[in-house]
């Protein structure tokens, strides 16, 4: 498998329209053998070759739009920060460890409290731990959470709570049963903000790939790019744009988050 023709020849023969500062980017995207990457670009292909395009470019339409694409990613790969951005994916790294961690202790730890129960209904033990999930719920404001949470929860939950426990203890999940969705939960990884919760320093991470979808979807509206590219799979995206910054694993989180704050 090769970069297809069309993707080849904006960037020999049009490679004098990149700036000096963007050559390595293009050499990188004209070099690249990795079979994910000439993968999506034969992907990306297709949706400009089974699509109207605008005839601008002397070569043609297919090498319009191969070199507007390009010329929107090298530009904005150009303007990445590619240091902050290694230092966010080794946190989302951390993180995805650390709930892959939380998943197997809450599983581990649901199991221990069925064990506990069967052998105390066994040998006839009883530990003094408050067997009702809503009993957990209240002893946590009473003990655990802060001041003002446990003044709040007083004021406005703590009655409510009281006339729901006056229904027997099998109307109610079991305490290692809701540990156990706790692990359910955490199993299904996780997601990245899209709105004002954002952290400044996740902010940077997202430069890169807000600028690049904008910059794409207003070719769309320009009608300079085909809205067919809109079609292009996650895995294709995270290849081509893991192969122009050279250094930087973009993952579906990534994108999903981007394109919804691109709409």
């Amino acid at each position: 498998m090769s970069i297809p023709d069309g993707a080849y020849l904006a960037l020999t023969k049009y490679r004098d329209s990149f700036h000096k500062c963007e050559q390595p980017i293009v050499e990188r995207l004209l070099t690249d053998t990795n079979p994910a990457y000439l993968s999506a670009l034969s992907e990306l292909n297709s949706l400009f070759s089974s699509s109207a395009l605008p005839s601008w470019c002397i070569d043609g339409p297919m090498v319009g739009q191969w070199l507007i694409f390009f010329h929107e990613l090298v530009f904005c790969v150009e303007h990445f920060n590619k240091e902050s951005a290694t230092k966010i994916k080794a946190e989302e790294k951390a993180f995805a460890e650390k709930l892959a961690e939380i998943q197997e202790t809450a599983t581990k730890l649901a199991e221990m409290l069925e064990v506990q129960e069967i052998n105390g209904n066994k040998y006839g033990f009883m530990t003094r731990i408050d067997p009702h999930p809503l009993g957990l719920l209240t002893h946590t404001a009473e003990n655990t959470c802060s001041p003002d949470t446990a003044s709040i929860y007083n004021s406005f939950i703590k009655h409510r709570v009281a006339e729901a426990r006056t229904f027997d203890l099998k109307y109610f999940p079991s305490i290692a049963e809701l540990i156990y969705e706790l692990a359910r939960q955490a199993d299904n990884g996780y997601e990245v903000h899209t709105d004002s919760r954002t952290p400044k320093q996740i902010h940077k991470n997202n430069e890169l790939l807000d600028r690049f979808f904008r910059g794409v979807y207003d070719e769309i509206e320009l009608k300079r790019l085909v809205p067919e590219i809109r079609n292009l799979t996650d895995p294709c995206w995270c290849a081509i744009l893991n192969s122009a910054t050279g250094t930087y694993e973009f993952s579906k989180n990534n994108l999903e988050a981007s394109r919804n704050r691109n709409k």
